[in-house]
């Protein structure tokens, strides 16, 4: 099926595609938190969250790579956007639901 989509020249890589799909989704689901936090002018959370995902991803990619070789790359990209997702999920729902608890007391 992948070669149908992406051509036979993936065949050769193909177990580099599955995390990088992975990826991409995690990807979008952090977008969606990055986008609202935004509107919801809390730019310093977004600049913490996104900063704090890239370092990880920076630090771990030598060692990752050196351990999985290319493999390492996704992994390494992985858990720095699987970081960001949580971070910035976690500021966001902490701008949004919390202060609405507070209003209805």
């Amino acid at each position: 099926v992948c070669s149908l989509i992406f051509g036979k020249e993936i065949l050769a890589n193909i177990d580099l595609l599955v995390p990088l799909l992975i990826s991409a989704t995690v990807l979008m689901c952090k977008s969606f938190y990055s986008s609202m936090l935004v509107p919801l002018e809390r730019r310093g959370l977004l600049l913490l969250g996104e900063l704090t995902g890239m370092l990880v991803c920076v630090l771990t990619a030598r060692p990752f790579t050196h351990h999985w070789g290319l493999q390492g790359v996704n992994y390494s990209y992985l858990l720095g956007l699987v970081i960001q997702l949580i971070l910035l999920s976690t500021f966001a729902f902490a701008t949004v639901v919390i202060p609405t608890k507070e209003r209805t007391k």
